[in-house]
């Protein structure tokens, strides 16, 4: 079997994100209803959304990740700065 490595596409949405269970809920909500991707925040409270691929694919797989990524996370950004809080990186 050919080894290949992962690209972490990640794009950062907010930082200084308060954790707390309704936080969590909305994250996992967001990942459960992406088709590809998810959300999480990392160990100094930004949220980023994140794809992942497999190494070997095309550069225009690769860029089309790059900008689902991107819209992605900038589509949810307002209405959760709005319900949750958090600040500009």
């Amino acid at each position: 079997m050919p080894i290949d490595t992962v690209v972490q596409n990640r794009c950062y949405v907010l930082g200084d994100v308060r954790m707390n269970q309704d936080v969590l809920s909305e994250l996992a909500t967001w990942t459960e209803q992406g088709r590809r991707g998810f959300c999480g925040v990392d160990d100094a409270n930004n949220m980023y959304f994140e794809h992942q691929l497999i190494g070997s694919t095309t550069s225009q797989t690769l860029g089309r990740s790059i900008r689902d990524a991107h819209a992605t996370a900038m589509g949810r950004r307002d209405a959760f700065r709005a319900k949750f809080g958090g600040g500009d990186l």
